[in-house]
């Protein structure tokens, strides 16, 4: 069974792909379940569309605490918070049974652990991040091996798709679980222990298709026009650049699987 449990559709403020292109992506690289985690709001998918194609639709959120971390929960459907602090995310997601991921942990401006200092408030995370498509995790591997250890937190792999083209170039495998019908990854994700998944990435997909910052982007110049360009004309820029693009295409996995420090 292979899951990809962040992802991104255009109804996220910075995403862009769209419902069928997630589905053709799952579909050539051999996905089973796939959770759609939007910035703050629910996840509007049509579940119907993804299990006319053999595709567990998982429904979640990344959630955006107070100071800025993100929490990701799946299998929810109630986005209506009452308090933004991590014990009402927290609280607001465990109300609805739902599961608890830790994503990028350490990546600056949004990365749970860059915010919060380390505390008995871990043992609420059910899955941690080691592996991000949009964030290197290297020099932290051991950092997030160390708290997953002590809070008995699982580890993943996950794409945090923003594209077409980002889908599925980080997944986990879970290798006790040889058939699969849609309706059971919330039974198979709670029972599953860290010995039964394996975290893989598409390194060369990733090098090709994955999220790049182009050197231009980074200048004085580039970021001073940025301000004069209301919000809606440059999302609107964004979409229409994306939809002539290569970006909306996916692509046929070349899996590698991550060995844990």
């Amino acid at each position: 069974m292979l899951v990809d449990l962040h992802n991104h559709t255009y109804k996220s403020h910075d995403g862009f792909s769209t419902d069928k292109q997630i589905i053709s992506a799952c579909k050539k690289k051999g996905i089973n379940a796939i959770a759609i985690t939007e910035h703050d709001v629910p996840c509007r998918s049509n579940s119907k569309l993804y299990k006319e194609n053999d595709i567990e639709l998982i429904k979640g959120c990344e959630f955006t605490t107070n100071n800025g971390a993100h929490i990701i929960g799946l299998f929810i459907s109630d986005r209506n918070l009452l308090d933004n602090s991590r014990e009402g995310i927290i609280k607001h997601i465990k109300n609805q049974g739902g599961i608890i991921i830790m994503p990028h942990p350490w990546k600056k401006d949004s990365g749970y652990m860059a915010k919060y200092c380390e505390d008995d408030f871990l043992h609420n995370f059910d899955f941690i991040e080691m592996i991000n498509g949009g964030w290197n995790s290297k020099e932290f591997e051991n950092d997030i091996l160390k708290i997953a250890k002590k809070y008995d937190i699982k580890m993943i792999s996950s794409s945090d798709s923003h594209k077409c083209s980002h889908v599925g170039l980080c997944a986990t495998r879970i290798i006790t679980c040889k058939e699969f019908s849609v309706g059971q990854a919330k039974e198979i994700l709670r029972l599953s222990k860290q010995h039964d998944f394996e975290l893989l990435i598409d390194y060369t997909s990733l090098k090709l298709h994955g999220r790049k910052i182009l050197r231009f982007q980074k200048t004085n110049v580039y970021q001073l026009l940025l301000k004069f360009l209301p919000n809606l004309l440059r999302r609107y820029i964004k979409l229409a650049k994306y939809n002539i693009s290569n970006e909306k295409k996916s692509y046929k996995a070349d899996y590698t699987i991550f060995k844990l420090p």
